[in-house]
């Protein structure tokens, strides 16, 4: 109803809060931790409580931590590349084509390789995930990387993605990035109109 309040606590170093001098009437109770999840839920943990006067209710809520995904980008000689964003895309289940960045209160989603080309992407809901590499050249070092999408191992669970579950960290083995050189990669082509004729001014993008 109108007459809404909100009160908040965090746990204790043994998980445990309490709340006090509540009045009877229904309660919705939400526990979240960043990069950990319910394993019984999609959503938030959460439920609903009804208190009656001079009740006291016990309730446990179990979260499971999320899941990681790490690996190493290196040159052709092996060496570490740094500062490339490396991207975690969540596969919708629905449609397989079809990819998502997980919302970035869960998971760092984006994560920068460090000076020895390793990049950790933490808090990931179970699922399918394709990795996109420097996708957001406009933040990364080294912007002559071609993006990328690492779409698994013949050994990984699916050949088309990495899979990642509750509280597991995926290691990749090393991927390796070519630089784009110069006039190593072009498009070019012929713009033409009525009668076939060459179009001039048209804006190509």
């Amino acid at each position: 109803n109108n007459n809404t309040s909100e009160f908040q606590q965090y746990t204790d170093e043994a998980g445990y809060c309490e709340f006090t001098h509540l009045s009877a009437g229904s309660y919705s109770l939400r526990v979240s931790k960043l990069s950990f999840f319910s394993p019984s839920e999609t959503t938030t943990s959460g439920s609903t409580l009804v208190v009656k006067s001079g009740e006291t209710k016990v309730v446990q809520s179990h979260l499971a931590k999320g899941g990681v995904v790490t690996g190493r980008l290196v040159n052709a000689d092996h060496e570490g590349l740094t500062g490339i964003p490396v991207t975690a895309l969540w596969i919708d289940s629905t449609n397989r084509q079809s990819y998502h960045e997980p919302p970035r209160y869960e998971s760092n989603v984006t994560s920068i390789t460090d000076d020895r080309g390793i990049f950790r992407i933490y808090g990931l809901r179970p699922g399918s995930y394709v990795i996109a590499i420097n996708a957001q050249r406009d933040t990364s070092l080294r912007k002559d990387i071609l993006p990328l999408k690492y779409l698994g191992t013949s050994g990984s669970k699916s050949t088309a993605s990495v899979f990642i579950g509750f509280s597991e960290e995926i290691k990749l083995p090393d991927i390796q990035l070519t630089a784009s050189f110069g006039e190593a990669y072009s498009i070019s082509g012929t713009v033409v109109g009525k009668g076939n004729q060459p179009l001039a001014a048209a804006v190509v993008s």
